[in-house]
């Protein structure tokens, strides 16, 4: 019998059960018994996948390692890896069977109880497999259980953060042990103070170890890492030397203070692929502006909005000297009306590569340059265009310009200053009204462009 009959047999039953009275003892049993039928044959389709693919699906379901929630509370046993294990024993058997699910190693020591544990070896390694909700913050942890427990989990670990000083951190011994899967660790040295002359020699011993991030104040110079592994860093930098100890660095997010001297030459990196500028919390809009300094031919993605002090003339030599085919360009655009043939020639090297602009802030006549399909520069690559912080410009104007653009453009986001809520409500009552209006919109639905108008900054 089918489950469809079963359903049907189901019906009636209920239908005898609601006849008189005595026949409820007879016909009670047989929806139990029915009821319980469907639970026998059922079957269900994803216990019937491969292995292989439930790791693939149990893999993609971990947070990426930038992601952890908070980089603090753990997570317990309402997230994965962890959730897995409640399923079913299927599920259960391939999660334990699964290294890569386990490999993110995360010590939070102050979230042990203090007790006799924090000395007793054997007990503190079970926090590390059943995280509590509720646990004493006021411990300060034996720097060697530290070491023991990392030391113990070395062969384990391929994602590991360490919050703690300079002199903490060479208490580990991290250049006395092996790490053969280890990939991607992060440091947050805080506020505390050095007490180490020499740079602390960590992971010695890891031949996959090849990404980095440093937070905080965090000084690069604190400690020695394998550089000529790393494809990508991301932190604050006290000097440009990375970009010559790092030969192999694809990826970097970096912010280097105006306060730090620039090099005595330029250097050159030939593999770097990717440069972000961060700006300082400690600091705001204080980034040195590091092209001068660099010269990137393999570069296609740059992003330097963050530094205020980018001059297009430094940009324009930067992009000559390099001969970089920027593919993406985000950039805080400087009094661009009274730099406009210094922008200008600066942006048409770009012409024929660029396919991501993000700019900010937008004068009218940058908006119209960029906008206009008889621009001189009509950067016929581009796929997707932000703006932020713009002038307000013609409802009229901005459709056309965008219907002329739909056959490439995928993406466009635009969000203007205070004083433009007669542009806003305008932009509204058109995308509400005209047939004209509406027409046009209906092209840019129909070539898949994506549009946000707005007024509050889009970051």
């Amino acid at each position: 019998m089918s489950t469809s009959d079963l359903r049907t047999k189901l019906t009636q039953v209920d239908a005898q059960i609601c006849s008189p009275k005595h026949a409820h003892v007879v016909a009670a049993p047989i929806k139990v018994a029915v009821q319980q039928r469907p639970h026998k044959i059922a079957t269900f389709p994803v216990l019937t996948l491969p292995v292989e693919i439930t790791i693939q699906i149990f893999t993609h379901c971990l947070p990426s390692f930038e992601n952890l929630p908070n980089r603090g509370p753990l997570m317990g046993l309402k997230a994965p890896p962890a959730v897995f294990l409640a399923v079913c024993r299927a599920w259960r058997e391939i999660a334990l069977a699964t290294p890569a699910l386990w490999s993110t190693l995360r010590l939070r020591f102050d979230l042990i109880p203090k007790s006799d544990a924090a000395f007793a070896t054997g007990q503190v390694e079970e926090f590390i497999h059943l995280n509590e909700d509720e646990l004493d913050l006021d411990v300060l942890f034996p720097i060697a259980r530290v070491r023991d427990i990392i030391h113990l989990y070395a062969h384990h670990i391929a994602h590991l953060e360490l919050y703690s000083s300079q002199v903490d951190i060479h208490k580990l011994a991290l250049d006395t042990v092996d790490f053969p899967i280890l990939r991607h660790a992060l440091i947050d040295g805080g506020h505390w103070s050095l007490g180490v002359e020499n740079p602390v020699k960590i992971f010695k011993s890891a031949p996959q170890f090849s990404e980095l991030i440093l937070e905080d104040v965090t000084d690069l110079s604190h400690y020695a890492f394998p550089m000529h592994q790393l494809t990508k860093f991301e932190g604050p930098l006290g000097d440009l030397q990375l970009f010559a100890f790092a030969p192999n660095l694809i990826e970097v997010a970096c912010y280097v203070p105006e306060s730090y001297p620039p090099p005595s030459s330029v250097i050159t990196h030939t593999c770097l692929q990717s440069l972000r500028v961060l700006d300082s919390c400690y600091s705001p809009d204080s980034a040195m502006d590091v092209l001068p300094h660099l010269t990137l031919p393999k570069l296609r993605t740059l992003d330097i909005k963050k530094v205020a002090a980018t001059e297009p003339a430094s940009l324009s030599e930067f992009l000559d000297r390099s001969g970089a085919q920027l593919r993406t360009l985000a950039v805080y655009v400087h009094d661009f009306d009274a730099n406009y043939d210094e922008w200008m020639e600066c942006l048409s090297q770009l012409d024929d590569t660029l396919e991501h602009l993000d700019v900010w802030p937008a004068s009218r006549r940058f908006l119209v340059m960029i906008l206009s399909k008889d621009s001189p520069m009509p950067l016929l690559r581009l796929k997707s265009l932000i703006v932020k912080d713009a002038e307000s410009l013609s409802c009229d104007f901005l459709l056309e310009s965008l219907v002329a653009r739909s056959s490439h453009l995928q993406s466009f986001r635009i969000c203007f200053r205070k004083g433009c809520r007669a542009f806003l409500s305008e932009w509204k009552l058109m995308t509400n009204g005209t047939d004209k209006s509406c027409h046009s919109l209906g092209q840019l639905a129909q070539a898949g462009t994506i549009i946000r108008v707005g007024k509050v900054r889009l970051l």
